[in-house]
């Protein structure tokens, strides 16, 4: 919602808009006028720049063609022609026989052009309508050239694309036969005076048009800046002109803003409390038109009566300019709901700085204070979980692996208040060597992203016992895999770990005592099977360990003696009797009888 203190939006009148169209549109003609002429001067300068070429091509063949051809060493490179083979001394042998081949006018010409192509980009052409040599046939461009030299013409220049795709500037001029030509084109039937054909010379568009690239970006930064300069002075006129009317378009927009403000409560009430104004999304939300509440109380209307004395403090301490923000209080729809709103008020005044009222603005916050509520259960939860659990429970900051979160079971484990473990380090309560080790499996599954389980790791408690962890580590990450926290949960397994180890050392002496006793003892299972055996029976009844194990005890138990034995066991297995003990006679290897005592 706007306020009187809205900063003036200006919008300049029709005729500006007008005149700053007229005026970008004298620069842009201006401009392209003067980019015209600077195209103008870089084709002229590019046709002098080709016609010394030219010249210069003509200068270095007249020069050949007065000597009547040149001998250069024969090369890869400098072949005899096979189109002056008519001429007798075409190709000679020095004195020390050293090979020699004539270059006349044009073959020297074409591989002066050969070289400068590579060298430069620039092309230079050699050629007639009636070529001796193939590698002279002119392109279509030279052709209509040509054409145009035998009706009269000199020269020829124009700008061409050529068969590498790029643009050229291209020139070229007539040669008339001079006597020296006729060495070599007499044969054709050529006379002194007659057009011989000519030679192209042909530059790449860009490489001309850079030499007039300051010329270009001075009228394009001097056209913009006057055109700049231009429609400042009109929208700086067009504003002053406009000022009066500005003036009316802002209490408009003021208006209009209040009108259509989306998705916020406005709402304006007089100094006595009364309804002066409710915007759209107000009446949505609560049922009510403007018409039907405009002028009422806003206490009666819309508050309940448990709050009457809480907002009215509020009220006026907002009518009497102390500002109020965030303030959170429940009204009343149209069909009964209520509805919680957080309020930010500011007080209205006229130009004399008198107050005539008060704005509210509000936004809906029942769905929010109703999340967030949930959120506050979840986290009671959370919490209640974490601390009635019995296992150690720790958060680490992933940075600095300092801890952020401590249970009471962890305080209990340990010794140390939770209070003194919050914002340390390992370091700050175990020895190196431990702090060590539980740091490397800290950064280990940071960076693994995986649950790390450490079976059995040792911690000193705060009061240096000693105790056995089973502890889990997992990392908690961000949204793009940054690691943000580490989650440990530590069972205390100091005790188990004792009880095995003792079992262990009592089952060991078992053995030992089983093994290694002077009497015979056997493990026999209910149905008679021999389960384990120790030696000193094996040698009391003549038979080998794995003989015995293949047998029952009534295989070689005495008859007479079986049935009694086999009472006592039933009994036992009925639970009648826990033990018995009795004489009895077993079936020995060697003799066949063997006495002996059984204490089951």
């Amino acid at each position: 919602m706007s306020d009187s203190t809205e900063v003036t939006r200006f919008r300049p009148n029709r005729w500006v808009a007008i005149l700053m169209f007229i005026w970008t549109l004298l620069v842009m003609v201006s401009l392209v006028w003067n980019l015209d002429d600077v195209e103008e001067k870089a084709n002229e300068e590019a046709r002098v720049h080709l016609k010394a070429l030219f010249n210069q091509d003509i200068v270095y063949r007249r020069w050949n063609a007065g000597h009547g051809g040149v001998y250069v060493p024969v090369s890869d490179n400098a072949q005899p022609n096979p189109y002056l083979s008519h001429i007798p001394d075409r190709d000679v042998t020095t004195t020390d026989g050293k090979q020699l081949t004539l270059m006349n006018p044009a073959y020297m010409t074409r591989q002066v052009h050969e070289i400068l192509r590579k060298q430069k980009g620039r092309r230079g052409h050699i050629t007639s309508l009636n070529p001796i040599n193939p590698l002279n046939a002119p392109d279509a461009w030279e052709i209509a050239a040509l054409k145009r030299f035998e009706a009269g013409e000199v020269s020829s220049f124009s700008k061409q694309p050529m068969d590498d795709g790029k643009e050229y500037y291209r020139y070229m001029e007539r040669m008339l036969v001079e006597k020296p030509c006729l060495k070599c084109h007499e044969a054709q039937g050529y006379k002194v005076g007659d057009v011989r054909g000519g030679i192209s010379v042909s530059i790449p568009v860009e490489e001309a048009i850079l030499m007039f690239e300051d010329d270009t970006s001075g009228l394009i930064s001097g056209h913009l800046a006057l055109w700049v300069f231009g429609l400042a002075a009109l929208l700086i006129g067009g504003r002053r002109q406009s000022r009066a009317e500005e003036r009316v378009l802002q209490e408009k927009y003021f208006s209009d803003s209040l009108v259509e403000t989306a998705q916020t409560i406005v709402l304006v009430l007089n100094p006595d409390a009364t309804i002066r104004y409710i915007n759209p999304y107000m009446e949505m939300l609560s049922g009510f038109k403007q018409s039907e509440v405009e002028g009422k109380d806003w206490f009666d209307t819309f508050l309940l009566k448990r709050d009457w004395s809480e907002v009215r403090a509020k009220f006026s301490s907002a009518i009497a300019d102390q500002q109020t923000r965030g303030n959170v209080n429940p009204i009343v729809t149209k069909d009964g709901r209520e509805i919680l709103i957080e309020w930010y008020d500011r007080t209205l005044k006229d130009q004399d700085d008198r107050v005539i009222g008060l704005l509210a603005t509000g936004q809906d916050v029942t769905q929010r204070k109703q999340s967030e509520q949930e959120l506050n259960s979840s986290r009671s939860l959370l919490n209640g979980i974490i601390e009635n659990i019995p296992a150690m429970i720790f958060l680490k900051r992933a940075s600095d692996l300092r801890f952020e979160l401590f249970n009471k079971a962890g305080e209990e484990l340990l010794g140390y208040d939770r209070n003194d473990l919050i914002g340390k380090s390992d370091y700050d309560f175990f020895d190196k060597e431990q702090a060590d080790f539980f740091v490397a499996k800290d950064r280990e599954v940071l960076a693994s992203h995986r649950v790390l389980v450490i079976d059995e790791e040792l911690v000193t408690a705060a009061s240096g016992e000693e105790k056995i962890l089973n502890t889990f580590k997992v990392g908690l990450y961000a949204a793009d895999g940054t690691p943000t926290h580490l989650l440990g949960i530590s069972l205390d397994i100091t005790n188990r770990i004792k009880t095995e180890r003792a079992l262990q050392e009592s089952e060991k002496r078992f053995r030992d005592t089983f093994d290694h006793a002077a009497v015979g003892i056997a493990h026999v299972a209910t149905d008679g099977r021999w389960l384990k055996i120790n030696q000193r029976l094996c040698e009391m009844l003549g038979y080998s360990h794995d003989e015995l194990l293949k047998m029952t005890f009534q295989d070689i138990t005495y008859p007479d003696d079986l049935n009694l034995d086999l009472d006592y066991v039933e009994k036992m297995l009925n639970k009648e009797i826990s033990n018995y003990s009795m004489e009895k006679r077993y079936i020995y290897v060697k003799t066949g009888r063997f006495f002996g005592s059984i204490l089951p």
